[in-house]
């Protein structure tokens, strides 16, 4: 029987006569508030989304002496063509993997069915000799299931694996937790035959929690599925409002993500996913909303919708990682309400006063996997099973071993993750029967919104998400036109919506999809472009810099550049927003963070990311390599670098000290890590790893013929560097010249390791003993102690004439990867040489910055080439974002090179700054305009190349500020606020 929420006994349970005062005093804007959910019994369960779980059953030696369970089953991707690369279509019934158990012959058989051209689950795949089955009694089979790759277990101990994907040939044992490809098979339908028992579906990482359990299967209608899905949590409770309210704030946070609505009102409809991504066993942000609108008075209702988020579900490229922080979302909140007479009232998350439901009509949220939503029920259903809501502690359900009892709640000071642009649909193709593409003109993160209307109820419309098309080659043969899902791998990235018939508006708000086509399938007829529709969703508040010039397509790609920003910003720093990753890697927001300084005011951003930084710094010093999710990832020290670099880019940018104060001994923690373990005793090299311990110019053309330790070591001379420069802005002038001092001495090491004497040619150091003294001569090699001034006098002029020879050898294109190309134009123009760097920015052809926008990118690739014309995708689409920003880097050189606007080093914050143009030398680009929005003001810049030969430069300095303006053949000269045109 339905419960029914019983609101007047209820409301008489949350006053109580308090001050406010007296709570804002105790630091903790929670009082009396407990963390609630639901039971283990509440926890969703999607089986069409869910590919990794424990599944196990009894058998018993008695009786028949083969049983079998099927899962699986009826894998929807299976029953449309359109939905399988293999263009499989098939019954419900014929889509299946079988496990027999045979107690007679002690073995364990696997058959696979409808996932594999000519599959029909007759032929064996897998055979496992289990000799524990004959004896005598019952005995317990376990599969633990991780993206295909199958641990199979008798009584506890392991017995093999078995690779149940199609997608994968031979399983390679060191990726064998990895999503990098389509993962198959789902949890499905599960049945069984006779003679199974005690059937239990658990998480399949610690603490491996129960999430659904069947002790008598033969009780369970033939055919239908052992497990029943549940859908994402709901929770609500009820208040009786006085009159004459002053004051309603309402306090919130969630393990997961929420939605909360007061009296039907959406209270966050501007706030995507709160309260945001940290690692929440050190940090823990929450909200705060001005509800007193939303109050009436009388009976008042609240009411949240909780996701997975960050905090449960498929998280990472690794199966091994779902549920990293723990197994069910969770509610924290008050609602703190101040009369006219001072009288206060408090409403907070309380299992006695709150009630749960776990059959609502959001079905499934998942970030990676997306939101199912059945359309013919509300929201919040008064027919749902309410029933009453349970304390949810820490215990019991995070990973073992983790500990959450320094957990910090601090308030959000940074914009969270919000509607930024809403796109209309450019096209529609019907590209299949009854398959409707519509691109939506750009790739960014977003989610669609799509009118539906008269539809029958009960249609099942699916929405899928591409960021490119199959081109039209040979080698992809029928699948050529048809959207393209292989890059985003484990993600499923598919959301349904279940028509309640008439008119009807579809727009998810606990999942998100990075992409540039939707497919639509499940209505008659294509919808008028005007019904669809993507909600751009960003964490960056505003956009402050602007750039264009004469040539279109480098405009093209500043607006990529943008683009790739706002869509790797969403609540931390991800390093790209459609495929099972969206980490916030650190050697990509470590090369992009000076671009972004000026696209957009992310000081508090950043700042809330340096803190994930030091909350997932190992206590050895080491900076990770992913934040927040503490022992992810790998790259070494030009990844954790952003430790370094991040702190000091918007200390440049802003000239906040308190920034630098608070991150200070993380820097020095860090400095010490690096000297103590990555430095060789006997060498002096850095050795810190090799191969993926270690990444050195990640993705460039010439990636394998660096010698990683010049890299690495270029980068430890930079952050000693900076640690000197932040230890005397500090006051801490001995620790500053024993950095400046160990800075020098690493100068002169690299100078004598990595220079030839002949030539001052870059050179293998002994890091690649076999390579020792030959030359590296790579343009990343000499790029980096250059634009680092690493070198000096004779060695600088003959780095510069390598770098030259190079650049002019390879006919202008890119050769650097993520390390190289925040520097690649800083190298240049530092040596009076922007004439190449104006040539490698206007090339179109690959290697280069152009070539993906000649190919129709709208957002910055990943891989220089991610795709190639006639080719296709030369390096597969395992790892291949079309939307990620390092390669964005070169975005800092236009504002501050080519525009010329740039920070005085001496006075950060733009009270006083430097304007130095640099025309192009080359007349490519014949003028280049655009603008910085400093707090101090909007900063202008343009210069125009005239019919004559002359420029005409002209600037704009806001009220209260002066600039150092430095053109071509002038002596340095201040100027006041004011606008100002000068041509010479």
């Amino acid at each position: 029987m339905k419960k029914i929420f019983l609101f007047s006994v209820i409301s008489a349970m949350f006053f109580w006569e308090c001050s406010s005062e007296k709570h804002e005093e105790t630091g903790n804007v929670f009082v009396n508030a407990q963390w609630i959910g639901g039971g283990d019994m509440d926890m969703p369960l999607y089986a069409q989304y869910l590919t990794v779980f424990r599944l196990s059953w009894e058998v018993s030696a008695e009786g028949r002496d083969c049983t079998w369970v099927k899962l699986g089953g009826g894998d929807e991707r299976f029953l449309n063509k359109y939905r399988n690369p293999w263009h499989l279509q098939n019954d419900a019934e014929d889509v299946f993997v079988r496990v027999e158990t045979d107690t007679k012959k002690g073995e364990v058989r696997f058959y696979r069915s409808g996932m594999q051209p000519g599959e029909n689950g007759k032929t064996t795949q897998r055979i496992l000799p289990a000799p524990a089955l004959k004896e005598a009694g019952s005995h317990r089979l376990e599969l633990a299931v991780a993206f295909g790759t199958t641990d199979v277990s008798v009584d506890g101990k392991k017995i093999g694996t078995v690779n149940l994907n199609p997608t994968r040939g031979k399983m390679d044992e060191a990726l064998r937790s990895s999503g990098d490809f389509l993962t198959y098979p789902c949890l499905g339908n599960v049945t069984c035959s006779d003679g199974i028992s005690g059937v239990e579906l658990r998480h399949f990482r610690s603490p491996q929690n129960l999430i659904a359990k069947v002790e008598k299967p033969s009780d369970i209608q033939s055919g239908k599925s052992l497990f029943e899905d549940r859908s994402q949590l709901q929770l609500r409770t009820s208040f009786t409002n006085g009159k004459n309210v002053k004051q309603a704030t309402l306090y919130i946070s969630a393990r997961g993500i929420y939605d909360a609505y007061i009296n039907g009102k959406l209270v966050n409809e501007n706030a995507y996913f709160c309260p945001g991504f940290t690692q929440y066993d050190l940090t823990h942000l929450y909200q705060t909303y001005d509800v007193t609108e939303e109050l009436k008075e009388g009976e008042n209702r609240m009411e949240v919708a909780l996701g997975e988020g960050w905090w449960s579900g498929a998280s990472t490229y690794s199966a091994h990682n779902w549920n990293y922080y723990g197994d069910r979302q969770s509610l924290l909140a008050r609602l703190h309400i101040v009369y006219n007479n001072g009288n206060t009232q408090d409403v907070v998350t309380d299992p006695e006063t709150w009630q749960c439901c776990s059959d609502g009509a959001r079905l499934s949220a998942s970030m990676f996997q997306g939101e199912v939503v059945d359309g013919r029920r509300p929201l919040f259903d008064e027919n749902s099973d309410w029933h009453q809501a349970v304390a949810v502690p820490t215990e019991g359900t995070v990973v073992e071993g983790e500990d959450y009892n320094r957990v910090e709640l601090i308030p959000q000071d940074d914009a969270p993750v919000h509607p930024i642009d809403t796109l209309a649909a450019l096209s529609c193709t019907e590209v299949r029967p009854g398959v409707f593409v519509y691109d939506m003109g750009q790739n960014c993160a977003a989610v669609p919104l799509v009118v539906l209307k008269d539809q029958k109820p009960g249609t099942e419309i699916r929405l899928r998400f591409a960021e490119v098309l199959y081109p039209e080659l040979r080698q992809f043969g029928a699948l050529q036109g048809e959207i393209l899902t292989d890059n985003y791998r484990a993600a499923i990235s598919q959301d349904i919506y279940i028509c309640g018939g008439g008119k009807e508006v579809f727009s998810p708000r606990q999942t998100m999809h990075g992409y540039r086509y939707i497919e639509i399938t499940g209505i008659a007829e294509a919808l008028p472009l005007e019904q669809v529709k993507s909600i751009a969703l960003s964490s960056l508040d505003g956009i402050t810099a602007h750039y264009e010039c004469s040539d279109t397509l480098v405009n093209r790609l500043w607006e990529n550049i943008l683009w790739s920003a706002r869509s790797n910003f969403v609540s931390i720093p991800t390093d790209c927003p459609q495929r099972n990753e969206r980490m916030g890697w650190s050697g990509d927001i470590s090369v992009f963070s000076h671009t972004a300084t000026y696209l957009s005011d992310v000081e508090n951003f950043l700042r809330r990311h340096l803190r994930s930084m030091r909350d997932t710094q190992t206590p050895e010093g080491m900076f990770a390599d992913v934040s927040p999710m503490r022992r992810e990832g790998f790259g070494g020290l030009l990844w954790g670098s952003a430790g370094i670099t991040v702190a000091w880019e918007c200390y440049r940018q802003w000239g906040n000290l308190d920034l630098l104060r608070e991150h200070y001994d993380a820097m020095v923690h860090y400095m010490d890590y690096v000297a103590e373990k990555y430095v060789d005793k006997e060498t002096g090299i850095i050795v810190q790893g090799r191969g993926w311990g270690g990444l050195g110019d990640w993705l460039s053309p010439e990636y394998d013929k660096n010698d990683h330790s010049l890299l690495w070591e270029c980068y430890y001379i930079y952050d000693l560097d900076i640690l000197s420069r932040v230890s005397a802005l500090l006051g801490k002038n001995e620790a500053a010249a024993e950095y400046a001092a160990l800075r020098d001495g690493r100068k002169a090491f690299f100078r004598e390791t990595y220079l030839s004497a002949k030539d001052h040619r870059t050179i293998f150091s002994s890091f690649e003993k076999e390579k020792k003294a030959q030359p590296i001569d790579t343009q990343v090699s000499y790029i980096l102690p250059l634009a680092m001034d690493i070198c000096e006098g004779e060695e600088l002029e003959a780095l510069a004439a390598h770098l030259v020879r190079l650049v002019e050898s390879n006919d202008y294109h890119l050769m650097v990867g993520f390390i190289g190309v925040p520097w690649i134009g800083e190298a240049l123009s530092k040596i009076g040489r922007p004439d190449l760097i104006y040539r490698i920015l206007t090339c179109t052809d690959y290697p280069s910055w152009l070539y993906s926008v000649t190919q129709g990118a709208t957002s910055i690739w990943e891989r220089l080439n991610a795709y190639v014309a006639g080719e296709g995708f030369p390096a597969g689409n395992g790892m291949n974002s079309f939307n990620h920003y390092s390669f964005g880097s070169v975005g800092s050189w236009l504002i501050e090179h080519s525009l010329g606007i740039s920070r005085d080093t001496e006075k950060p914050g733009f009270k006083k700054f430097i304007i130095q143009p640099t025309p192009d030398p080359t007349g490519h680009i014949t003028w280049a305009r655009g603008h910085f929005d400093s707090r101090e003001g909007r900063i202008e810049s343009s210069w125009q190349r005239n019919p004559d030969g002359s420029v005409t430069y002209r600037f704009t300095i806001p009220q209260a500020t002066k600039a150092t303006v430095i053109l071509p053949g002038r002596e340095p000269q201040e100027y006041e606020a004011g606008k100002y045109e000068i041509t010479q």
